[in-house]
């Protein structure tokens, strides 16, 4: 390294082919999986080569100008030189190995959470206790033998047998990187909206690492400090006059039978509120038996999570309060004490089972640490055939095998949470008798596909429920942690990055004849109201000051808006009016959308709204304060 310099130009040409390899699997993953049109796919990965190209000239200047200080400083010194010459050959092939497995890493997180690897979430997932030798759970046979082959290459390129191929690599990829470059230049002129489908896509996956880091993290929006009062501010409970009218505190309820109910809840994952009764495309509803199911229970037309991912979701309806509202992933905690619906009903035989990974930063913390007495997932669910994208789900009729077994063995009451995984991306086909398309190379069929797979798992269960006579006595609640997108708005794909409408509006129904007549709520709803109501209708004992949501049996509704946060750093309210305002915290901007004139969202206005505008920043300064106060406080009483 430090007396020739062919061995950083060998590095330099190693890059390049990690980036190129890097971007023609990206390209064979999205092909695959439909998730975008080919020719914009093929645009912004061939776009993102000249980024790769900078990136790679960024990288290799500070080592060349490194090896000319060593070699003026130690120009009399040859055995010196030698000795550094190896430790920079080592030094170098562990840098390529660290830049190989954060390549790995980018697009493994891509294609399960739908972004990428920043600084902001690596170092949230080091404090929240997913310490780096915990990362190596998440590489498959897959990654590793990639990773194996990268170095190989590696290893090859420095051989001096291979000097002419090398030279050969050195005249070819730059060549390439141009011809590429300027056909992605062409494609964003012909097209230029394909580039900001997916940032990731096009940006190189180091340069996305630090993006959030080198970017301004000050702007207009971001620096206004504006709080409630001392009063809400230690108050879990949404009770100053910017976020409410007035408050009423509803009375206890009393029921026909005074039975324990048993609670069993149905997770739709990814399962946007547009799309399960919906027809238009293949002339077939997508759940057809929970829109039966619907008809006969209360349905919340008008709903909307509490953020758009799982993680951000999960958190809204499990503890019935708001996700943090800053890219602090609060909700990752380790140690993470808030109240789950497990705590609330902590006599009950509680049990949770999901299809998919808890341990791809999922709400791992509080599902174990609030009151679930067994938690069952990919890992630990037996006899499920497992790997149907990599391994990150089991299979979805033996994941609901499992639960009904485990639901027989339940003992009254009971606390029973199923988390599907099946309309995940990227939508694994489960063959007929589960399909409504058999057009299974288009990503929103096989969605469909998924929702109409889950759909007869909901009926399998609702049956099992009814064959063991324990219909009368259980309150079923169905609900969607986020929803989904399929090209509809730019960054509008899949699920995070954005909070336009498809991501945010998801389904909730409580089905239980003797508690809830058939109804269908059209007025202002959130996730984070599901503990509450459900709490109501049982007349279980809670207390409303610990909770952010409002039983929707009440009359009316104390809040002026529901608040809803965007993984992006963004964050929406809807007012009663159907006006969302939404302020990018990243950006600096702010826009409002009147949904009853503009549902699609397609006309974006300046914010003009003062009133709505300030609730939303004191509500952003609020939240996250009060959630590590209110952590502390239950740290302290713990101990």
């Amino acid at each position: 390294m430090l007396t020739r310099s062919n061995f950083l130009i060998n590095f330099w040409v190693s890059f390049l082919l990690l980036c190129l390899i890097y971007r023609i699997t990206f390209f064979i993953e999205i092909f695959h999986s439909s998730l975008l049109k080919i020719q914009y796919a093929l645009a912004d990965l061939s776009f993102g080569l000249l980024d790769d190209l900078a990136l790679s000239i960024l990288l290799v200047l500070p080592l060349f100008l490194i090896r000319g200080f060593f070699l003026l400083a130690l120009k009399r010194h040859q055995k010196w030189l030698k000795i550094l010459r190896e430790i920079g050959k080592v030094l170098l092939l562990i840098l390529f190995i660290l830049i190989a497995v954060g390549f790995i890493a980018q697009q493994k997180i891509f294609f399960i959470l739908f972004t990428g690897c920043t600084y902001s979430l690596f170092k949230s997932a080091i404090q929240h206790g997913f310490t780096p030798d915990k990362y190596i759970y998440f590489l498959s046979y897959k990654n590793i033998l990639a990773l194996s082959l990268l170095v190989l290459i590696f290893c090859l390129l420095q051989h001096a047998s291979f000097c002419r191929f090398n030279k050969q690599l050195k005249k070819f990829l730059p060549a390439f990187f141009l011809i590429a470059i300027f056909y992605g230049f062409y494609q964003i002129k012909m097209k230029p909206h394909s580039y900001a489908y997916f940032r990731i896509l096009y940006q190189n996956p180091i340069g996305y690492a630090l993006s959030d880091l080198l970017s301004p993290s000050e702007n207009y929006f971001s620096t206004r400090l504006e709080k409630p009062g001392k009063a809400q501010m230690h108050s879990v409970r949404l009770i100053d006059a910017r976020f409410t009218t007035y408050i009423e505190t509803p009375p206890p309820q009393s029921i026909k039978e005074n039975i324990p109910w048993n609670v069993v809840m149905v997770v739709l994952e990814s399962a946007g509120l547009p799309y399960v009764f919906e027809a238009k495309h293949y002339d077939k509803i997508p759940m057809p038996f929970l829109q039966k199911l619907a008809s006969q229970g209360m349905w919340l037309n008008n709903n909307y999570t509490g953020g758009n991912t799982s993680l951000l979701g999960g958190f809204s309806f499990l503890t019935g309060i708001y996700p943090s509202p800053k890219p602090d992933y609060f909700e990752m905690r380790s140690d993470i004490k808030i109240p789950s619906i497990a705590s609330w009903l902590g006599e009950y035989d509680s049990f949770f089972v999901m299809a998919g990974d808890l341990n791809y930063f999922f709400q791992k913390g509080l599902i174990k640490n609030t009151g679930f007495k067994n938690v069952y997932d990919f890992n630990t669910i037996p006899s499920a055939q497992k790997n149907i994208y990599e391994d990150c789900s089991v299979n979805e009729r033996d994941a609901v095998d499992f639960f009904l077994t485990r639901l027989q063995q339940a003992k009254p009451p009971f606390l029973a949470v199923y988390w599907s995984g099946a309309t995940h991306y990227p939508y694994h086909d489960y063959g007929q008798p589960y399909r409504i398309s058999d057009n299974v190379q288009n990503s929103f069929a096989r969605y469909l596909n998924g929702l109409f797979l889950i759909d007869q798992q909901i009926k399998r269960i609702y049956q099992e429920l009814q064959a063991k006579n324990l219909l009368d006595s259980t309150i079923l609640v169905i609900l969607g942690d986020h929803g989904e997108a399929f090209g509809k708005h730019p960054d509008g794909w899949v699920h995070g990055k954005s909070i336009y409408q498809e991501q945010i509006k998801v389904p909730v129904l409580f089905y239980q004849p003797k508690l809830f007549k058939p109804e269908i709520i059209n007025r202002l709803t959130s996730n984070i109201d599901v503990l509450p109501t459900l709490f109501y209708a049982m007349s279980r004992p809670f207390d409303v000051n610990l909770l952010q949501g409002e039983p929707l049996q009440k009359v009316h509704l104390s809040r002026k808006y529901v608040f809803v946060y965007g993984d992006e750093n963004e964050l929406a309210s809807i007012d009663k009016n159907n006006i969302k305002m939404q302020i990018s915290f990243q950006f600096g901007t702010c826009v409002y959308f009147d949904l009853n004139n503009d549902p699609d969202e397609l006309n974006p206005q300046k914010c003009l709204q003062e009133k709505q505008q300030l609730a939303l920043i004191h509500f952003r300064n609020y939240q996250p304060e009060m959630l590590n106060w209110y952590q502390s406080k239950l740290l302290i009483e713990k101990h």
